[in-house]
């Protein structure tokens, strides 16, 4: 993973919660955002009149669905390392 840039804390900044609350915040609509992603998957009824279209049509939609599982996991680390700061 690249290196990530965080913020620096300090008195006339956003405190260290504020910063860790907004992004649990964020990942929590993320995983919101997954399971919805989740409940649309391609099912095989909708494609069979093309036939070879739903291999790819699932290949496309997992593709977006770890997109976002890669943003939250980001933020996850991104939180964790706010946290961890001096």
């Amino acid at each position: 993973m690249r290196r990530m840039i965080l913020p620096i804390i300090h008195l006339n900044g956003t405190s260290r919660e504020s910063l860790v609350d907004d992004a649990c915040t964020a990942r929590s609509a993320l995983e919101s955002a997954i399971e919805a992603l989740c409940q649309m998957r391609p099912n095989g009824r909708d494609y069979y009149p093309a036939p070879g279209t739903l291999g790819p049509a699932t290949d496309e939609h997992e593709q977006r669905i770890q997109a976002v599982r890669r943003v939250s996991d980001e933020l996850t680390e991104w939180a964790q390392k706010v946290m961890d700061m001096e």
